[in-house]
């Protein structure tokens, strides 16, 4: 019996309620795949820029030159 009964509050421990609420599960995978999609957009974002400046930046070297 106490054996059960830490078993199960060990199972609550590590799998948090939105493990047994599956809408809510559904909607926290929604809402972290859309956050790392949107950080994943910022990156490339970034990288554009900076390559875009980048070859400016050598473009004009190189036409000094």
């Amino acid at each position: 019996m106490i054996q059960k009964l830490a078993r199960t509050l060990i199972f609550i421990r590590f799998y948090p309620p939105f493990v047994f609420n599956t809408n809510f599960t559904l909607f926290f995978i929604t809402v972290q795949q859309k956050f790392f999609a949107y950080l994943k957009n910022l990156w490339n974002y970034k990288i554009r820029v900076l390559k875009r400046n980048f070859t400016y930046k050598n473009r004009g070297f190189s036409e000094k030159m």
